[in-house]
Protein backbone atom coordinates (compact mmCIF):
# COMPACT_ATOMS: atom_id res chain seq x y z
CA UNK A 1 0.00 0.00 0.00
CA UNK A 2 2.82 2.37 0.92
CA UNK A 3 4.57 1.60 -2.36
CA UNK A 4 1.40 2.52 -4.27
CA UNK A 5 1.06 5.83 -2.37
CA UNK A 6 4.72 6.71 -2.95
CA UNK A 7 4.42 5.86 -6.65
CA UNK A 8 1.28 8.03 -6.90
CA UNK A 9 2.99 11.01 -5.20
CA UNK A 10 6.05 10.71 -7.44
CA UNK A 11 3.84 10.55 -10.54
CA UNK A 12 1.88 13.65 -9.47
CA UNK A 13 5.12 15.53 -8.77
CA UNK A 14 6.57 14.67 -12.18
CA UNK A 15 3.35 15.68 -13.96
CA UNK A 16 3.33 18.96 -12.03
CA UNK A 17 6.90 19.76 -13.03
CA UNK A 18 6.14 19.02 -16.68
CA UNK A 19 3.03 21.24 -16.63
CA UNK A 20 4.95 24.13 -15.08
CA UNK A 21 7.77 23.78 -17.61
CA UNK A 22 5.30 23.63 -20.50
CA UNK A 23 3.16 26.62 -19.58
CA UNK A 24 5.60 28.92 -17.76
CA UNK A 25 7.42 31.38 -20.11
CA UNK A 26 11.18 31.32 -20.10
CA UNK A 27 13.21 34.16 -18.65
CA UNK A 28 14.28 35.21 -22.14
CA UNK A 29 10.73 35.33 -23.43
CA UNK A 30 9.67 37.39 -20.41
CA UNK A 31 12.43 39.86 -21.23
CA UNK A 32 11.26 40.06 -24.83
CA UNK A 33 7.68 40.65 -23.74
CA UNK A 34 8.86 43.29 -21.32
CA UNK A 35 10.87 45.05 -24.00
CA UNK A 36 7.95 45.09 -26.40
CA UNK A 37 5.68 46.70 -23.83
CA UNK A 38 8.24 49.18 -22.48
CA UNK A 39 7.81 52.61 -24.13
CA UNK A 40 10.93 54.53 -25.08
CA UNK A 41 11.91 57.84 -26.66
CA UNK A 42 14.79 59.41 -28.51
CA UNK A 43 15.32 62.88 -29.92
CA UNK A 44 13.97 63.25 -33.46
CA UNK A 45 11.61 60.29 -33.10
CA UNK A 46 9.12 60.22 -35.98
CA UNK A 47 10.35 63.47 -37.57
CA UNK A 48 9.23 63.80 -41.19
CA UNK A 49 8.92 66.23 -44.06
CA UNK A 50 6.07 68.68 -43.58
CA UNK A 51 6.35 68.94 -39.81
CA UNK A 52 6.31 72.48 -38.45
CA UNK A 53 7.08 73.64 -34.91
CA UNK A 54 6.85 77.01 -33.21
CA UNK A 55 8.78 77.41 -29.95
CA UNK A 56 9.45 80.19 -27.50
CA UNK A 57 13.02 79.78 -26.26
CA UNK A 58 14.90 81.62 -23.50
CA UNK A 59 18.64 80.96 -23.55
CA UNK A 60 20.82 82.48 -20.82
CA UNK A 61 23.91 82.20 -23.04
CA UNK A 62 22.40 83.90 -26.09
CA UNK A 63 24.24 87.07 -27.07
CA UNK A 64 22.87 89.14 -29.95
CA UNK A 65 23.89 92.83 -29.81
CA UNK A 66 20.90 93.95 -31.90
CA UNK A 67 18.46 92.25 -29.51
CA UNK A 68 19.73 92.09 -25.91
CA UNK A 69 16.70 90.04 -24.85
CA UNK A 70 17.68 86.36 -24.46
CA UNK A 71 14.19 85.11 -25.40
CA UNK A 72 12.96 84.62 -28.96
CA UNK A 73 10.24 82.81 -30.91
CA UNK A 74 11.33 80.47 -33.69
CA UNK A 75 9.34 78.60 -36.33
CA UNK A 76 10.98 75.51 -37.82
CA UNK A 77 9.52 74.05 -41.02
CA UNK A 78 10.89 70.64 -42.02
CA UNK A 79 11.21 70.86 -45.80
CA UNK A 80 12.87 67.62 -46.92
CA UNK A 81 15.33 64.86 -46.08
CA UNK A 82 18.23 64.90 -48.56
CA UNK A 83 21.32 62.70 -48.96
CA UNK A 84 24.78 64.20 -48.64
CA UNK A 85 28.34 62.83 -48.55
CA UNK A 86 28.17 62.96 -44.74
CA UNK A 87 24.81 61.16 -44.54
CA UNK A 88 21.19 62.24 -44.68
CA UNK A 89 20.40 65.82 -43.70
CA UNK A 90 17.13 67.51 -42.87
CA UNK A 91 16.56 70.79 -44.68
CA UNK A 92 14.66 73.17 -42.41
CA UNK A 93 13.56 76.74 -42.90
CA UNK A 94 13.68 78.91 -39.80
CA UNK A 95 12.01 82.20 -38.95
CA UNK A 96 13.11 83.98 -35.77
CA UNK A 97 11.15 86.78 -34.12
CA UNK A 98 13.65 88.31 -31.70
CA UNK A 99 12.23 91.45 -30.17
CA UNK A 100 13.36 94.20 -32.56
CA UNK A 101 14.62 91.97 -35.36
CA UNK A 102 13.30 89.18 -37.59
CA UNK A 103 15.63 86.65 -39.18
CA UNK A 104 15.02 84.01 -41.86
CA UNK A 105 17.56 81.33 -42.65
CA UNK A 106 18.07 77.72 -43.76
CA UNK A 107 19.36 74.92 -41.53
CA UNK A 108 21.03 71.70 -42.62
CA UNK A 109 20.47 69.28 -39.74
CA UNK A 110 22.21 65.91 -39.53
CA UNK A 111 19.72 63.05 -39.45
CA UNK A 112 21.88 61.15 -36.95
CA UNK A 113 23.57 63.70 -34.68
CA UNK A 114 21.21 66.67 -35.31
CA UNK A 115 24.25 68.92 -35.62
CA UNK A 116 23.21 72.12 -37.41
CA UNK A 117 24.92 73.93 -40.27
CA UNK A 118 23.84 77.37 -41.46
CA UNK A 119 25.28 80.63 -42.77
CA UNK A 120 27.53 82.78 -40.60
CA UNK A 121 24.92 85.43 -39.83
CA UNK A 122 22.54 82.83 -38.35
CA UNK A 123 24.98 80.61 -36.47
CA UNK A 124 24.14 82.29 -33.15
CA UNK A 125 20.60 80.92 -33.33
CA UNK A 126 21.77 77.49 -34.51
CA UNK A 127 24.08 77.29 -31.49
CA UNK A 128 21.20 78.33 -29.24
CA UNK A 129 18.95 75.60 -30.67
CA UNK A 130 21.63 72.99 -30.02
CA UNK A 131 22.02 74.21 -26.41
CA UNK A 132 18.31 74.34 -25.65
CA UNK A 133 15.92 72.40 -27.86
CA UNK A 134 18.50 69.67 -28.48
CA UNK A 135 19.74 69.46 -24.87
CA UNK A 136 18.02 66.09 -24.40
CA UNK A 137 19.92 64.46 -27.27
CA UNK A 138 22.91 64.05 -24.93
CA UNK A 139 20.83 61.52 -23.01
CA UNK A 140 18.46 60.11 -25.66
CA UNK A 141 19.94 59.98 -29.15
CA UNK A 142 18.54 57.82 -31.94
CA UNK A 143 21.40 55.41 -31.23
CA UNK A 144 20.37 55.18 -27.58
CA UNK A 145 16.59 55.40 -26.98
CA UNK A 146 15.68 55.82 -23.32
CA UNK A 147 12.84 54.06 -21.45
CA UNK A 148 9.74 56.03 -20.49
CA UNK A 149 9.36 54.17 -17.21
CA UNK A 150 8.82 55.96 -13.90
CA UNK A 151 11.98 55.92 -11.80
CA UNK A 152 14.34 55.01 -14.64
CA UNK A 153 17.53 57.08 -14.96
CA UNK A 154 18.61 58.46 -18.33
CA UNK A 155 22.12 59.37 -17.22
CA UNK A 156 24.21 61.65 -15.03
CA UNK A 157 23.64 65.40 -15.27
CA UNK A 158 26.29 66.39 -12.70
CA UNK A 159 28.93 64.12 -11.20
CA UNK A 160 30.38 66.69 -8.77
CA UNK A 161 27.33 66.64 -6.50
CA UNK A 162 26.78 64.21 -3.64
CA UNK A 163 25.12 62.00 -4.66
CA UNK A 164 25.44 62.29 -8.44
CA UNK A 165 22.60 64.20 -10.05
CA UNK A 166 20.76 62.01 -12.54
CA UNK A 167 18.13 62.77 -15.14
CA UNK A 168 15.19 60.56 -14.16
CA UNK A 169 11.70 59.81 -15.44
CA UNK A 170 9.69 61.45 -12.66
CA UNK A 171 6.01 60.99 -13.45
CA UNK A 172 3.26 61.01 -16.06
CA UNK A 173 2.14 64.56 -16.81
CA UNK A 174 0.28 66.62 -19.41
CA UNK A 175 0.66 69.93 -21.21
CA UNK A 176 -1.85 72.13 -23.02
CA UNK A 177 -1.09 73.38 -26.53
CA UNK A 178 -3.87 75.67 -27.68
CA UNK A 179 -7.08 73.80 -26.98
CA UNK A 180 -5.44 70.38 -27.00
CA UNK A 181 -4.10 68.63 -23.91
CA UNK A 182 -1.20 66.28 -24.65
CA UNK A 183 -0.15 63.44 -22.34
CA UNK A 184 3.55 63.67 -21.49
CA UNK A 185 6.27 62.22 -19.32
CA UNK A 186 8.15 64.54 -16.97
CA UNK A 187 11.88 63.83 -16.99
CA UNK A 188 14.08 65.86 -14.68
CA UNK A 189 16.36 66.28 -11.70
CA UNK A 190 16.26 68.24 -8.45
CA UNK A 191 18.97 70.17 -6.65
CA UNK A 192 18.04 73.54 -5.17
CA UNK A 193 15.41 73.95 -7.90
CA UNK A 194 13.49 71.37 -9.92
CA UNK A 195 14.52 71.06 -13.56
CA UNK A 196 12.42 69.12 -16.05
CA UNK A 197 11.57 68.24 -19.63
CA UNK A 198 8.11 67.26 -20.82
CA UNK A 199 8.21 64.61 -23.53
CA UNK A 200 5.44 62.89 -25.45
CA UNK A 201 5.95 59.36 -26.71
CA UNK A 202 6.29 59.58 -30.50
CA UNK A 203 6.85 63.37 -30.63
CA UNK A 204 10.26 64.34 -32.11
CA UNK A 205 11.29 67.03 -29.62
CA UNK A 206 10.62 67.93 -25.99
CA UNK A 207 7.43 69.95 -25.65
CA UNK A 208 8.45 72.05 -22.66
CA UNK A 209 11.54 72.52 -20.50
CA UNK A 210 12.72 74.44 -17.46
CA UNK A 211 16.39 73.70 -16.79
CA UNK A 212 18.46 75.21 -13.98
CA UNK A 213 22.22 74.88 -13.92
CA UNK A 214 23.10 71.69 -12.00
CA UNK A 215 24.91 73.39 -9.10
CA UNK A 216 24.17 73.29 -5.37
CA UNK A 217 26.46 76.03 -4.03
CA UNK A 218 24.16 78.94 -4.82
CA UNK A 219 21.04 79.91 -2.93
CA UNK A 220 19.66 81.38 -6.14
CA UNK A 221 20.45 78.77 -8.76
CA UNK A 222 20.88 80.39 -12.19
CA UNK A 223 18.33 79.46 -14.83
CA UNK A 224 20.05 77.90 -17.85
CA UNK A 225 17.13 77.80 -20.27
CA UNK A 226 13.42 77.42 -20.82
CA UNK A 227 11.47 76.57 -23.93
CA UNK A 228 7.87 75.78 -24.76
CA UNK A 229 6.06 74.53 -27.85
CA UNK A 230 3.54 77.16 -28.93
CA UNK A 231 2.15 75.50 -32.02
CA UNK A 232 2.66 72.59 -34.39
CA UNK A 233 1.05 72.07 -37.78
CA UNK A 234 1.42 70.08 -40.98
CA UNK A 235 3.48 72.93 -42.39
CA UNK A 236 4.48 72.96 -46.04
CA UNK A 237 3.83 69.79 -47.97
CA UNK A 238 6.09 68.36 -50.68
CA UNK A 239 7.79 71.02 -52.78
CA UNK A 240 9.22 68.60 -55.35
CA UNK A 241 7.41 66.50 -57.90
CA UNK A 242 10.28 64.05 -58.44
CA UNK A 243 10.41 61.31 -55.80
CA UNK A 244 13.51 59.22 -55.09
CA UNK A 245 14.86 56.96 -52.39
CA UNK A 246 16.82 58.34 -49.45
CA UNK A 247 20.05 56.73 -48.24
CA UNK A 248 19.39 54.14 -45.50
CA UNK A 249 19.72 55.82 -42.13
CA UNK A 250 19.94 54.95 -38.45
CA UNK A 251 16.96 57.15 -37.63
CA UNK A 252 13.95 55.26 -36.33
CA UNK A 253 10.53 56.45 -37.51
CA UNK A 254 7.73 56.32 -35.00
CA UNK A 255 6.61 52.66 -34.57
CA UNK A 256 3.00 51.79 -35.22
CA UNK A 257 2.27 51.23 -31.54
CA UNK A 258 3.43 54.72 -30.59
CA UNK A 259 1.10 57.68 -30.44
CA UNK A 260 1.73 59.67 -33.59
CA UNK A 261 2.08 63.43 -33.73
CA UNK A 262 -1.39 64.98 -34.05
CA UNK A 263 -2.23 66.76 -37.30
CA UNK A 264 1.05 65.90 -38.98
CA UNK A 265 1.27 64.23 -42.42
CA UNK A 266 2.61 60.79 -43.28
CA UNK A 267 6.33 60.50 -43.99
CA UNK A 268 7.28 61.53 -47.53
CA UNK A 269 10.88 61.32 -48.62
CA UNK A 270 11.74 63.96 -51.23
CA UNK A 271 14.87 64.77 -53.16
CA UNK A 272 15.59 67.78 -55.34
CA UNK A 273 17.20 66.31 -58.46
CA UNK A 274 18.66 69.04 -60.66
CA UNK A 275 20.04 66.56 -63.19
CA UNK A 276 16.47 65.50 -63.89
CA UNK A 277 15.41 69.11 -64.33
CA UNK A 278 18.32 69.70 -66.71
CA UNK A 279 17.44 66.70 -68.88
CA UNK A 280 13.80 67.65 -69.08
CA UNK A 281 14.51 71.34 -69.69
CA UNK A 282 16.67 70.55 -72.74
CA UNK A 283 13.65 70.81 -75.05
CA UNK A 284 13.99 74.65 -74.97
CA UNK A 285 10.32 75.26 -74.31
CA UNK A 286 9.59 78.79 -73.09
CA UNK A 287 9.11 78.60 -69.31
CA UNK A 288 6.05 79.83 -67.57
CA UNK A 289 6.43 83.40 -66.28
CA UNK A 290 3.77 83.08 -63.59
CA UNK A 291 4.68 82.84 -59.91
CA UNK A 292 2.79 80.09 -58.03
CA UNK A 293 1.53 80.63 -54.48
CA UNK A 294 4.04 79.35 -51.91
CA UNK A 295 1.63 76.86 -50.33
CA UNK A 296 0.15 75.45 -53.57
CA UNK A 297 0.56 71.69 -53.69
CA UNK A 298 2.49 70.24 -56.62
CA UNK A 299 1.15 67.23 -58.50
CA UNK A 300 3.32 64.13 -58.48
CA UNK A 301 5.10 63.51 -61.83
CA UNK A 302 5.45 59.80 -62.62
CA UNK A 303 8.41 59.20 -64.93
CA UNK A 304 7.84 55.88 -66.73
CA UNK A 305 11.02 54.47 -68.23
CA UNK A 306 9.07 52.75 -70.99
CA UNK A 307 7.30 55.93 -72.08
CA UNK A 308 10.25 57.99 -73.26
CA UNK A 309 13.92 57.02 -73.21
CA UNK A 310 14.99 60.66 -72.92
CA UNK A 311 13.84 60.80 -69.28
CA UNK A 312 14.71 57.32 -68.05
CA UNK A 313 18.12 58.22 -66.60
CA UNK A 314 17.01 60.38 -63.67
CA UNK A 315 18.96 59.16 -60.65
CA UNK A 316 19.51 60.12 -57.05
CA UNK A 317 22.42 62.50 -56.56
CA UNK A 318 24.10 64.06 -53.56
CA UNK A 319 23.33 67.75 -53.26
CA UNK A 320 26.65 69.57 -53.42
CA UNK A 321 26.38 73.36 -53.53
CA UNK A 322 29.67 73.94 -55.35
CA UNK A 323 28.87 71.27 -57.93
CA UNK A 324 25.36 72.68 -58.30
CA UNK A 325 26.68 76.16 -59.07
CA UNK A 326 29.18 74.75 -61.59
CA UNK A 327 26.39 72.90 -63.38
CA UNK A 328 24.30 76.06 -63.54
CA UNK A 329 26.95 77.87 -65.59
CA UNK A 330 26.75 75.48 -68.56
CA UNK A 331 23.31 73.91 -68.34
CA UNK A 332 19.88 74.45 -69.80
CA UNK A 333 18.59 75.00 -66.25
CA UNK A 334 20.55 78.26 -66.27
CA UNK A 335 18.36 79.54 -69.10
CA UNK A 336 15.23 78.75 -67.10
CA UNK A 337 16.59 80.54 -64.04
CA UNK A 338 17.72 83.58 -66.02
CA UNK A 339 14.28 83.88 -67.62
CA UNK A 340 12.62 83.69 -64.20
CA UNK A 341 14.96 85.84 -62.09
CA UNK A 342 17.39 87.61 -64.40
CA UNK A 343 21.20 87.44 -64.50
CA UNK A 344 21.51 87.63 -60.69
CA UNK A 345 19.68 84.33 -60.16
CA UNK A 346 22.71 82.76 -58.43
CA UNK A 347 22.38 85.26 -55.59
CA UNK A 348 18.60 85.11 -55.47
CA UNK A 349 18.39 81.34 -54.97
CA UNK A 350 20.12 81.62 -51.59
CA UNK A 351 16.81 83.02 -50.33
CA UNK A 352 14.58 80.17 -49.15
CA UNK A 353 11.34 81.72 -50.43
CA UNK A 354 12.89 82.29 -53.85
CA UNK A 355 14.33 78.79 -53.78
CA UNK A 356 10.88 77.25 -53.27
CA UNK A 357 9.41 79.55 -55.91
CA UNK A 358 12.22 78.51 -58.24
CA UNK A 359 11.46 74.83 -57.72
CA UNK A 360 7.75 75.41 -58.22
CA UNK A 361 8.14 77.24 -61.53
CA UNK A 362 10.90 75.00 -62.87
CA UNK A 363 9.00 71.84 -61.96
CA UNK A 364 5.86 73.16 -63.66
CA UNK A 365 7.93 73.96 -66.74
CA UNK A 366 9.30 70.43 -66.81
CA UNK A 367 5.80 68.99 -66.39
CA UNK A 368 4.52 71.06 -69.31
CA UNK A 369 7.38 69.85 -71.47
CA UNK A 370 6.72 66.24 -70.53
CA UNK A 371 3.00 66.59 -71.25
CA UNK A 372 3.72 68.06 -74.68
CA UNK A 373 6.24 65.40 -75.71
CA UNK A 374 4.96 62.18 -74.16
CA UNK A 375 2.25 60.25 -76.09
Amino acid sequence: MKNNIISFIVAVFIIGVLVVEFFAPSVDSMKIIGKEKQPSWHFGEGLKSGDSFEYKICDSLLRVPESPDNCYVITLDVVALLPSPQGNVWIMSAHVDHRIRNVDFILQVSDSSFEMITDGSSITYADSLERTLEWAIKFASNHKPQPLVIGKSWGVVASDTVPETKLTVMRVDSVQIGEEILPTYRIGYSLVQDSFLQIQDGFPMPIKAVIYKPVSVFKDVPLAMTFELLNYTNGVEDICAIQTTIIPTHSNPAPSDKSSMPNLPQKTESLVNFTGLDNAASKNTTPSKGSEEYDQLLDKTNLDNSSNGNYSDIETEYFDEADFRDKLKNSTTAHVLKDLYGPDYEKIITSFDKFVELLTNTTNTVKNQLNSTLP
